[in-house]
């Protein structure tokens, strides 16, 4: 039987600087973004582009925030 995979965790200074890319990222989306997805789905894509890095290592919010930012523009015009 094959392990169950291993939880990551990020600690509460870590989750502040997720949060604060979140936010930037969340503020940062225009209208003909926001336009092309639903409210809950929008917030999905961002939480989860800020969140993966983060739990690879990155800890520079801009950088989280760009990659989210990219990654909500690239799934718009694909």
């Amino acid at each position: 039987m094959p392990s169950p995979p291993l939880m990551q965790c990020l600690s509460p200074a870590e989750l502040r600087v997720v949060e604060s890319a979140y936010r930037t990222a969340l503020n940062a989306v225009d209208e003909s973004t926001t336009a092309a997805f639903s409210p809950l789905e929008l917030r999905r894509v961002l939480a989860r582009s800020v969140i993966e890095p983060a739990l690879g290592g990155e800890r520079d919010p801009s950088r989280m925030c760009e990659a989210a930012l990219r990654r909500l523009r690239g799934l718009r015009s694909g």
